[in-house]
């Protein structure tokens, strides 16, 4: 007999709020976006379905398309990526990835991981 509970035998219920977030979403001083036109902003947040960025202005609508690259640390993670403009929240320009493939989800999957383990060390270094 195994030690480990079945389905049936779990009984775990979440109480809280389910919001929009589908998923763990990272901030980190150097990344950066750069749109097709050579603009560049700072990344308020990065997920695996999307981005959000600094941007104050009004020339994109939601349900635009917009070509991107992500920049973490002036290395390039996501070149000339095609974004859909979701919505303009406050001082942030929201989009999400339009058709990442595989490779492209694990890249993304890595450098939040990488981010993370950068959180925790400072985190952990600033307890000490």
């Amino acid at each position: 007999m195994s030690d480990f509970l079945t389905p049936r035998e779990c009984n775990i219920r979440f109480k809280g709020k389910m919001g929009s977030r589908r998923c763990v979403r990272v901030s980190h001083p150097s990344l950066k976006v750069r749109l097709s036109s050579g603009e560049e902003f700072p990344v308020k947040d990065l997920n695996t379905y999307g981005v959000a960025f600094k941007y104050k202005g009004s020339e994109y609508l939601p349900g635009e398309v917009l070509t991107l690259s992500v920049y973490f640390k002036d290395r390039e993670v996501l070149k000339d990526w095609r974004a859909k403009v979701k919505r303009l929240a406050g001082d942030a320009l929201c989009c999400e990835f339009m058709d990442l493939g595989r490779r492209e989800e694990y890249t993304l999957d890595a450098l939040i991981v990488e981010i993370q383990k950068e959180e925790i060390k400072k985190r952990k270094q600033k307890e000490e």
